[in-house]
């Protein structure tokens, strides 16, 4: 019976080639269009902060500071997992705190869409995470 060859001794064999699984992060892009001059919007991703980020920008002007509402489109990268996906929004001036808990699967490299809407006028908050 033939026998197999032996390696030599000092060299590595090669192992079967198995396709790795995908660990692509996935991405999670928050839009908050906002007309408000104080407050922020919180996002957690199961527990882990992914975005902290306050609803206005400061202008300056001469001596003066002013505080401008700010169009918010921020990208972040998520592990791939089932999660829970926590949503603040506060504004202390119009006495706003909208807390929301989404449960979303993010697959390797999905992109995904938090879509925040805020009415001053209702003071309601319109979150969807697409």
């Amino acid at each position: 019976s033939p026998s197999r060859p032996q390696p030599r001794p000092g060299t590595a064999t090669r192992a079967a080639a198995t396709a790795p699984a995908s660990t692509s992060p996935a991405a999670l892009v928050t839009v908050f269009s906002s007309t408000s001059t104080d407050g922020y919007i919180l996002v957690k991703v199961d527990g882990e902060t992914v975005l902290h980020e306050n609803l206005w920008t400061e202008r300056k002007s001469g001596l003066f500071r002013r505080r401008a509402p700010r169009e918010l489109n921020e990208y972040r990268e998520v592990a791939p997992n089932e999660s829970d996906v926590q949503v603040w929004v506060v504004i202390p001036s119009l006495k706003v705190t909208e807390h929301r808990v989404f449960r979303k699967r993010f697959g390797a490299g999905a992109i995904h869409r938090l879509v925040v809407k805020f009415d001053p006028e209702s003071k309601k908050v319109e979150m969807q995470l697409l």
